[in-house]
């Protein structure tokens, strides 16, 4: 399954619209329009080799087709199926269990844990892991240029 995205022109016609949805239907792949204000895209769904043989920038009223790549595909299940674990001073984070605690810290305390080692450990790990994602989204979003919405 592949997707791509359709720009249409801003003077596209609803029948233009509707050429690029039964070209999509006629080769078994989905189309999500989406109208905006001032233009409409259009979500291609379906076999990545049939939808890309089509001309689709040849077509009346389409601007530009742009094939969706997936992002962060080096940290999806696709590239790596098991599960992350973590481990920090002896306490696995991560692989479908998180030792966590309760509300009551106060009681914890009292039970010999110590609550302050654990909350910056996971506040340190939850901080690294945002930081990761949002430098990683930074080098994604930094290779759409500001042109390209339109």
């Amino acid at each position: 399954m592949s997707s791509m995205i359709i720009v249409m022109k801003k003077d596209a016609t609803q029948e233009d619209v509707a050429h690029v949805v039964e070209r999509l239907k006629a080769i078994d792949s989905e189309a999500h329009i989406s109208e905006g204000r001032f233009r409409t895209v259009i979500g291609a769904l379906g076999d990545r080799a049939r939808i890309q043989q089509l001309p689709w920038e040849a077509m009346p009223g389409v601007e530009r087709a742009v094939p969706v790549l997936k992002p962060f595909k080096f940290v999806s299940r696709d590239f790596q199926e098991e599960d992350t674990v973590i481990e920090v001073r002896g306490v696995s984070i991560g692989g479908g269990s998180f030792n966590h605690i309760g509300y009551n810290a106060q009681a914890t305390r009292y039970a010999g844990v110590n609550v302050w080692r654990h909350q910056v450990s996971v506040f340190a790990v939850c901080s690294l892991l945002a930081a990761l994602a949002g430098v990683m989204l930074f080098l994604y979003a930094g290779s759409v240029k500001p042109t390209d919405a339109g």
